[in-house]
């Protein structure tokens, strides 16, 4: 029977140690860290990882924080082989007594073993390849680099594993500044991060975190006025700062670098990710859109808390000059859905698409004095039906300036701009300014029925802010290691040269006045140079406002997903251009450019309501942009 026994107990040594993990790894050990996103300016904006760690070296960890935690888990560390008998004696015989694994008896390298290598069953397997491993660890590294390993390498609670983490996660600051009793409550962790929680369990976690400081004073480690002291420091009562959430941007930088890194290479940490965003553009945008919602629940009066009835709402803003994206919103919570609306949903742009049919216009030899009529009109095609596009105001003004026309938004000028001009011409525009939607080859084109994107909208308008270049979007400057070195940067894409820079400076002469006179009018008072259009489609489904600086372009749509009516008078300036007004508020306080004006160009000072040179019978004189030799040459007539 006894060699039966003694042949079991060698057969199970002689399987577990066949079975044994491969220590060698460690040899080059580098816990997972973080990988940090970057804002254009440096600042770091969110960090990516498996599991949050800030790897630190043993000789920056304080000797009080070594000592708490040795204290705490094994105060003969450095006397025993990675085992210890007398601690196994005693915890035996407590189960012994109680009939259950009432108490454990692992030292830190046993523990070490068993985070790196097992897992935390308990069964008697399991116990002897932590104990063989624990040995083999213990001949084949320092004790000095065993503690380093496992005090980066622990669990600690709040998300958070190493002790540098934990401190920033409970205490807001380095491990290096941590006090007496802050050190004491980290190495109280480490037997249950929920259990001891002062967060959670803040009774628990006072007993424990002054049990601790009780054993370092009876350790000799601190003095009875430290220990007495330290245990009237109150518990952190909320964690100091909340990490940053997971942002439409910060996924579309993950999804878009993955296409040429290895995915786990990205969470594995330690490379830093320099993108293009502008931090504070980011938090501005953010901000506008919830107000932008709760304006828009509170006008309807939706629920505050079911807000699966408000619309969504996506913005995003560019670079005019290098295309880099500096903010994005993609719907109204990220964490209730990944879909990103500025990249992805195809909406209708409504009035806003006019500007890109009047510089098909410009572009073809119309100033914009060129008289367009503002009258009924219908058509009664043979596939599709009767249609009879209205104004917005239901209201008809005759012949106008193609200036007029834009600023008050006309659509009835609008077809027959584009009978004028043709379809094939329009579209070959909308391609050349960067749209790569499908569009459909019919006349409602012209009041913006084809579906694009928010960035198709800003890249195109954006077009006009540059003088006639198109753009490459971009989200990522580079990547780098944590010793600098640059392991993946952007290529460098040329804009390319696609409009007349007087064509695209009328363009943005003529949708300067959209905001002083026309639609856009709420966002005069703004500090700076800005040019504009609203976009609002039938029945009210989508609200979208585009417009720019000489440096930034910005696009902002609102609707639902399920392509409902926003509801009445829910407007391309009231739904989004209120929320586009607050972006560029931000952008203005920053703008140092103004609109370039191409030396093909002439200013010259026109009758608002006929185009024409200034006589007597006008009152209402503007300054126009016009390409030289095109400005109009006879005085405004008597009304």
């Amino acid at each position: 029977m006894g060699g039966i026994l003694f042949g079991n107990i060698c057969a199970l040594a002689l399987s577990t140690l066949t079975d044994l993990p491969q220590i060698d790894k460690l040899q080059d050990f580098q816990p997972k860290g973080i990988t940090k996103l970057l804002d254009h300016n440096g600042k770091v904006v969110y960090e990516f990882f498996r599991e949050r760690r800030i790897p630190i070296d043993i000789e920056k960890i304080p000797l009080q924080t070594q000592k708490a935690f040795l204290v705490a888990e094994d105060w003969d560390f450095y006397h025993h082989f990675g085992i210890d008998v007398t601690g196994i004696a005693r915890a035996m015989l407590r189960n012994l007594i109680e009939r259950r694994f009432a108490q454990g008896a692992s030292t830190i390298t046993q523990q070490l073993s068993r985070v790196l290598f097992l897992s935390s069953e308990k069964t008697i397997s399991r116990k002897l390849k932590e104990m063989f491993l624990t040995i083999r660890i213990e001949r084949n590294f320092s004790k000095k680099e065993i503690l380093h390993m496992y005090l980066n390498q622990i669990y600690l609670g709040e998300g958070s594993y190493g002790i540098e983490a934990a401190s920033r996660s409970y205490f807001g600051k380095s491990i290096s500044e941590l006090s007496l009793a802050e050190n004491a409550l980290l190495a109280s962790l480490p037997k249950g991060p929920s259990l001891y929680s002062p967060f959670a369990n803040p009774e628990r976690s006072l007993q424990r975190r002054n049990l601790i400081l009780s054993w370092m004073k009876n350790r000799n480690v601190i003095s009875k006025i430290e220990y007495e002291r330290a245990i009237e420091t109150p518990l952190p009562i909320e964690a100091p700062t909340s990490r940053k959430k997971q942002s439409y941007f910060s996924h579309h930088v993950v999804e878009k670098l993955s296409e040429y890194l290895n995915p786990e290479d990205i969470y594995q940490g330690y490379l830093e990710i320099h993108s293009t965003m502008d931090s504070g553009l980011q938090q501005t945008m953010e901000e506008a859109i919830e107000k932008g919602l709760m304006a828009y629940a509170l006008r309807h009066q939706l629920s505050m808390k079911d807000r699966s009835l408000w619309p969504q709402m996506a913005a995003i803003a560019m670079d005019t000059g290098n295309g880099e994206i500096r903010a994005m919103v993609g719907g109204q919570a990220f964490a209730q859905t990944q879909f990103n609306r500025s990249l992805y949903a195809k909406r209708q742009p409504g009035s806003s698409i006019k500007p890109l049919l009047y510089a098909t216009a410009i572009d073809s030899g119309w100033t914009q004095s060129h008289l367009v009529e503002d009258k009924e009109i219908s058509f009664d095609h043979p596939q599709f039906g009767y249609w009879a596009p209205q104004n917005y105001d239901k209201k008809y003004d005759g012949w106008m300036p193609l200036r007029v026309a834009l600023e008050k938004s006309k659509n009835t000028t609008a077809i027959r701009v584009l009978q004028d001009q043709g379809i094939r011409s329009f579209v070959r525009m909308l391609r050349t300014l960067g749209i790569e939607s499908e569009i459909p080859s019919n006349l409602t084109i012209a009041l913006g029925s084809s579906g694009m994107t928010m960035l198709e909208l800003a890249r195109a308008y954006g077009s006009f802010s540059n003088l006639g270049y198109l753009v490459s979007p971009s989200f990522i400057q580079r990547v780098t290691d944590q010793s600098g070195r640059v392991i993946w940067e952007n290529p460098e894409k040329k804009s390319k040269k696609i409009l007349d820079s007087e064509t695209a400076y009328i363009m943005t002469d003529m949708l300067q006045a959209v905001i002083q006179r026309g639609s856009g009018q709420f966002a005069s008072d703004l500090s700076c140079p800005v040019a504009g259009k609203t976009g609002t489609t039938n029945d009210y489904k989508d609200s979208v406002f585009v417009g720019y600086t000489p440096s930034l372009v910005v696009a902002v749509w609102t609707g639902f997903d399920q392509r409902k009516d926003l509801g009445f008078g829910e407007t391309g300036s009231k739904a989004s251009g209120r929320v586009w007004k607050d972006i560029m508020s931000y952008q203005c306080r920053q703008e140092t450019q103004v609109f370039s004006v191409p030396p093909g160009i002439e200013m010259v000072d026109i009758d608002h309501d006929s185009g024409l040179l200034p006589g007597k019978y006008c009152t209402d004189i503007v300054q126009a942009a016009f390409k030289k030799g095109s400005a109009p040459t006879r005085p405004c007539p008597k009304k």
